[in-house]
């Protein structure tokens, strides 16, 4: 019986570990204080107000890339309008909500337009200091038939494997969140 009771507390114990593990890896954060930004990252200076941020070098494989590079980060004063003038492209029907990421506020949208094969993931970042908004401003290229587990146009190409395990949360977006999360404002 004794030996019955310890096998049961040893299962609960491990069922407790790796729902917590679980739970850490589904809630993953860019700004979690473990998760650092690549020392080989650029920094972006704005020379006018000392804003910067942290990006890569190059931002893109062959079957997804970042349509500009490096991103863009533009300054709107409060008086005019932060998504006309800093994300001019976001598609219409893009999902805004607010997020708070390396204890800085911003509103986010996030909109995709697909067309001809291809998807237009747009990511749109507003942060609002000194009377000013600060927008990061991101739009990412990708095959429509890739990131599904499916070939897509690669099928029997050297970028078939590549397509196929396209995860844009973790390739992608993560990415975005820890340049967004680099950003200082002075």
């Amino acid at each position: 019986m004794k030996k019955r009771i310890i096998w049961i507390i040893i299962v609960i114990v491990f069922a407790i570990l790796l729902l917590l593990a679980t739970k850490f890896i589904v809630n993953y954060q860019p700004n979690n204080p473990a998760y650092k930004i690549p020392s080989d990252w650029l920094t972006y200076l704005d020379n006018i107000n000392g804003t910067t941020f942290r990006y890569p070098a190059t931002f893109g494989a062959n079957v997804w890339r970042a349509q500009s590079w490096p991103p863009k980060l533009t300054i709107v004063q409060s008086s005019q309008d932060a998504l006309k003038i800093g994300c001019p492209e976001l598609p219409t029907g893009s999902v805004e909500q607010d997020v708070t990421i390396n204890k800085i506020s911003y509103q986010f949208w996030k909109g995709s337009d697909a067309g001809a094969g291809s998807l237009y993931n747009t990511y749109c970042y507003v942060a609002q200091k000194h009377q000013k908004f600060y927008v990061l401003y991101f739009v990412v290229w990708s095959h429509l038939g890739c990131g599904d587990g499916s070939c897509g146009a690669y099928c029997e190409t050297q970028f078939e494997t590549e397509c196929r395990n396209l995860d844009r949360t973790i390739t992608i977006n993560q990415p975005i969140e820890l340049m967004v999360s680099s950003l200082k404002i002075k």
